[in-house]
């Protein structure tokens, strides 16, 4: 399977994964040099509100699941600690009920190998 960024952009639009409400402005995701690379310029979830989100991480497959490892997050936070969760829901759904065997990151998408 290859992801895109559109894939994680209907992932985080999906209203039954996140009942509190998603909004992301201005989102970017790009994969390059074995990592995951995402921007917006705003995250609205319940009363969590960021601005120029910006985050670095690389994918794996975790006890079956394609997760996102991140590096760096900021802003830092109450509200960023919050980041990380909500990629590796999105990554989860991606994933769907398949067992994610491995993830290799390339220029401009992500293959993951299920079982």
């Amino acid at each position: 399977m290859v992801i895109t960024q559109e894939d994680i952009v209907r992932a985080l639009s999906n209203p039954s994964l996140y009942p509190e409400g998603l909004e992301v402005a201005g989102l970017d995701v790009k994969f390059s040099g074995g990592k995951m690379y995402v921007t917006a310029d705003s995250v609205n979830y319940g009363m969590f509100r960021l601005r120029n989100l910006r985050l670095v991480g690389h994918l794996v497959a975790e006890d079956g699941q394609l997760q996102i490892e991140v590096e760096s997050v900021s802003p830092i936070g109450l509200a960023g600690a919050m980041i990380p969760r909500l990629a590796n829901d999105a990554m989860g759904q991606l994933g769907g009920r398949w067992y994610v065997e491995d993830v290799q990151v390339d220029e401009g998408q992500v293959r993951v190998q299920f079982r």
